[in-house]
């Protein structure tokens, strides 16, 4: 089978989600600043600003996540997860845990680890998983954007290559970019054995730009909906519902593109310059957009951000948050 065959790029929005016109009201208080949860569209609460109420508060349900043992060390040993699933146990049946286990020291990556490495992590995480369901037989647990992969260009630019086959500067590439395309996908379905011990997949669909300049699909080319459709397409391989998690903000390149083996062609990416805002407003602002395409296609969402690496203080009559109210209370783009 060809790999268009393979993979599921376009997909069409749900007629619900026409964009309205609606007046949307201003500053209102906590009461009016809640979501309208359904157990249909599960929404999840991993925000980290300083001061923000408590998940119920906002609607949002709880979500755990364990990256480090209760003394800060890391990684997570038996003792530290078994310690942590007890704690949260004592107020919460089934709680919801992600294992947000990141960096090169973690190698989950079959393009760029060898395989060996990969496998020897892989039976690590299975630990992971054990330890947490032993402790607590009713916890539900995930990995953080370990399956799918979080790869932004490799679909963007296979979505390019072969909708222009005859355009000179996809055609000396096509070739190429297919291989990546090849590769990504097996290294989702490595890692799907994983997959088979969770109960949920939570891909990363951060936002790594607003319109790239200089980027090989002209100015004004934006392609998270592109990388949310490929991604939650993988996804859906796995046979488990899926949360992605999303961000109200821009995090530039480095976070989102796959930098090991780029196609000749991919422009040169910057270091790492930080969050900056989306446009918010509803029902037009990309994040609302984002949010409508998730309700359309995925099964429910975790918020995060922002509060551990920017010290952002909670701000219940910000923007995003309005917008994000609106959007999810069915006011707005839905």
């Amino acid at each position: 089978m060809s790999v268009a065959g393979c993979v599921s790029f376009l997909v069409r929005r749900k007629r619900g989600l026409a964009v309205v016109a609606l007046l949307c009201l201003s500053a209102p208080t906590i009461a009016e600043s809640t979501i309208s949860q359904t157990s249909e569209f599960p929404i999840f609460d991993a925000l980290t600003y300083k001061g923000k109420p408590d998940s119920s508060a906002l609607s949002l349900r709880k979500i755990h996540l364990i990256d480090r043992n209760p003394d800060k060390s890391e990684p997570p040993n038996e003792e530290g997860v078994r310690q942590i699933v007890a704690e949260i146990s004592k107020t919460e049946a089934s709680p919801v845990i992600v294992f947000d286990i990141e960096g090169f020291q973690h190698p989950t990556e079959i393009r760029r680890d060898a395989k060996s490495a990969v496998d020897a992590e892989l039976a690590y995480l299975n630990q992971l998983v054990f330890w947490a369901k032993s402790t607590n037989k009713s916890v539900k647990v995930g990995f953080f954007a370990i399956m799918p992969r979080v790869d932004y260009w490799t679909p963007n630019l296979y979505r390019a290559a072969t909708e222009n086959p005859t355009d000179s500067r996809w055609s000396a590439d096509t070739a190429n970019i297919q291989t990546h395309m090849k590769n990504l996908m097996k290294a989702n379905a490595y890692v799907a054995a994983l997959a088979d011990k969770v109960d949920f997949i939570y891909p990363e669909l951060y936002t790594p730009y607003d319109s790239y300049k200089g980027n090989p699909f002209g100015v004004n080319y934006h392609g998270w909906e592109q990388f949310a459709a490929f991604t939650i397409s993988e996804a859906r391989k796995y046979h488990k519902p899926v949360y992605p998690f999303v961000f109200n903000g821009f995090i530039d390149g480095a976070a989102t593109v796959y930098r090991f083996r780029k196609p000749a062609f991919d422009p040169a990416i910057g270091p790492f310059p930080g969050w900056r805002p989306m446009s918010y407003s509803c029902p037009d602002g990309l994040w609302s957009k984002e949010i409508a395409y998730l309700r359309a296609h995925a099964d429910g969402m975790v918020l995060w951000g922002t509060g551990s690496f920017l010290r952002q203080t909670w701000n219940d009559v910000a923007d995003w948050w309005q917008e994000t109210v609106k959007n999810l209370s069915d006011n707005c783009g839905g």
